[in-house]
């Protein structure tokens, strides 16, 4: 594939999305999807980073892969936070101006200061905390305005900016890398800079402010307990990260899951306790686990590709494109025909 066949791809999938027609809410919802995956045009600038410079070996590069998820898999915090402690009587704008913000910082000091394990795994996961925190206001905006007709579109939309936004960051990140236009660090400015799409952006989301002066207090469903274990959980995760002498890597990624594994054990309980969450969503709950427990070849498998095969950076950013092409193409037959269908029988076939 050279150039011109990227670039056919890139008019198609710009065509299909004009013809869509969005408003002002589905074009935010777009772009937030489209800068989570933009952010991924560090991707390979990271790997080359931490394995070829850094020297850090696969154990270290799993704990790295493995960190994000942490941020992201707290989401439910992020959206009680959002849903029942409104800032100044918003529950969406004054956060949405905030998270891009820690984002962008995050990724700054990884261009300017990470030169070890500890300073690019700390900064990386408050990062993810800021770019999972969005998603989820995302994600509350999306289910307040939807209904039983728009909300297949507005999945649609947001798979279909996440997997464009994938595309060209991947395609891009193998082009400028492989090409020397920028260099490894060069690409982790060019990350912090992804997130300003999402700051601009928040301060054009019309939101209604709380009028109901009980609504602006914390609810009962937010135990503080378990935001200050969080917390605490959290910085434990950043004390074992810390470097020392005989710092076994096993050991550390085993102590980070086990604590992260208790909490979540505890507040999924508290969640039942208050009958929040019930068998409905237990049940989703499984079904995204197991969807999502599938074997990673990760860090392995770009050592392999690009310093065993010796797969230039230009050539190995082709091959994540082909896959996130199969993403755009889903999420397009689901948006033309599949979404007239009943959501059981899809989610059985596929």
């Amino acid at each position: 594939m050279d150039y011109r066949t990227y670039f056919f791809q890139y008019n198609a999938i710009t065509t299909y999305f004009h013809k869509m027609k969005f408003n002002r809410n589905e074009f935010f919802f777009a772009a937030v999807y489209f800068v989570q995956a933009a952010v991924g045009i560090s991707a390979l600038a990271q790997f080359l980073f931490t394995r070829n410079e850094l020297g850090l070996d696969f154990v270290q590069l799993g704990i790295l892969a493995a960190l994000p998820t942490i941020s992201w898999s707290i989401k439910p915090i992020y959206g009680f936070l959002t849903d029942l402690v409104p800032i100044r009587g918003y529950r969406r704008r004054p956060y949405l101006h905030i998270m891009p913000l820690i984002t962008i910082v995050s990724w700054l000091y990884i261009w300017q200061f990470a030169d070890s394990f500890t300073s690019f795994a700390i900064p990386i996961m408050i990062a993810n905390v800021g770019m999972g925190f969005t998603d989820v206001i995302c994600d509350g905006l999306v289910v307040q305005t939807s209904d039983e007709k728009t909300a297949g579109r507005y999945q649609s939309i947001c798979w279909g900016a996440l997997t464009v936004g994938a595309i060209v960051s991947t395609f891009l990140s193998g082009l400028l890398l492989g090409r020397d236009i920028v260099g490894i660090r060069g690409m982790f400015l060019l990350t912090a800079l992804m997130p300003l799409i999402t700051f601009i952006l928040s301060f054009f989301v019309k939101e209604e402010r709380i009028s109901d002066r009980s609504e602006l207090k914390v609810h009962r469903v937010i135990s503080l307990r378990y935001i200050y274990a969080a917390f605490v959980a959290f910085v434990f995760t950043i004390l074992i990260l810390w470097p020392r002498e005989g710092q076994n890597s096993g050991l550390m990624s085993l102590s980070i899951i086990g604590i992260w594994f208790v909490w979540f054990a505890f507040y999924f309980k508290h969640l039942m306790d208050l009958k929040i969450i019930g068998k409905s969503i237990f049940v989703a709950a499984i079904f995204i686990f197991l969807w999502r427990f599938t074997p990673s070849f990760g860090a392995p498998w770009q050592d392999y590709f690009l310093n065993n095969v010796g797969i230039d950076e230009e050539t190995y950013g082709y091959f994540g494109v082909v896959s996130y092409v199969g993403w755009l193409i889903g999420s397009i037959l689901f948006a033309k025909w599949i979404d007239r269908y009943d959501l059981k029988k899809v989610l059985m076939w596929t």
